[in-house]
């Protein structure tokens, strides 16, 4: 497995970035409903812990919200290996995108 650690800073309320982050999260379900096999999210405080199985490949990780960044550790399946490095650029520009 390949792991992905992601840090994207910004100038939010801990809580505002969080609640940003969940919205972002509940959007992408909506419009890629039809991708996902399953999608397990779970926040305790400002921890998301996550689980998403799509095309048949399993990502899970953890994403924490901070005061000053947002923290995001995920695993890739091997079978997504080759592309680790897009994956990890669009993870963080779009944490940045819902940040800024």
């Amino acid at each position: 497995m390949a792991k992905i650690d992601i840090q994207v800073p910004h100038k939010l309320e801990k809580n505002v970035a969080a609640s940003r982050i969940k919205q972002s999260i509940e959007d992408a379900q909506k419009q890629h409903s039809g991708m996902y096999q399953q999608a397990d999210t779970e926040w305790d405080d400002n921890t998301l812990t996550f689980s998403i199985k799509v095309y048949g490949m399993s990502i899970s990780g953890t994403l924490e919200v901070t005061e000053q960044f947002v923290h995001l550790i995920t695993k890739l399946p091997m079978a997504a290996t080759l592309y680790k490095g897009t994956i990890q650029e669009k993870m963080q520009e779009e944490l940045a995108k819902v940040l800024a």
